[in-house]
């Protein structure tokens, strides 16, 4: 872990707030038990994601005990995410990154740079963006 300032601190190569997560928790997220049946809603930091069910980077629930089908939020990237997620059948939606540029738009204007968030003078966020067009027909197959 690096602490980046009074209020972010990196780990794993990504930005996290102090205070509402922690290292050893993250690191916790390798031995996450995935259901077939969980949910996960991933999206890109700032893309209008509020959403009532629990974020998986921060521990606010005891999952185990959540009734299936277990529904979560993240924005956490992919090298992060529990690698149950790939093992087991669990359902990944994320949102079109349109949804992304027009919700980051304002925000982006703020800051000295095009592809970072800032938060009390530190980059929170690092957006770089790869775009995979799919077929509503290439969605479904899976």
């Amino acid at each position: 872990m690096e602490q980046i300032s009074d209020h972010l601190f990196r780990h794993k190569n990504y930005n996290f707030l102090v205070g509402l997560t922690t290292p050893e928790y993250i690191d916790s997220l390798d031995s996450f038990e995935i259901k077939d049946s969980d949910v996960f809603l991933v999206t890109y930091p700032k893309s209008g994601t509020v959403w009532r069910m629990p974020w998986l980077e921060y521990k606010t629930a005891e999952y185990t005990l959540l009734p299936s089908p277990r529904l979560f939020a993240s924005h956490l990237p992919e090298h992060i995410m529990p690698p149950g997620v790939k093992e087991k059948k669990a359902k990944v939606r994320s949102f079109h990154i349109i949804d992304f540029y027009t919700n980051t738009w304002s925000q982006v204007q703020k800051t000295s740079t095009s592809n970072c968030f800032i938060f009390n003078g530190s980059v929170l966020f690092q957006y770089f963006f790869f775009v995979l067009f799919l077929s509503y027909d290439e969605v479904i197959a899976d």
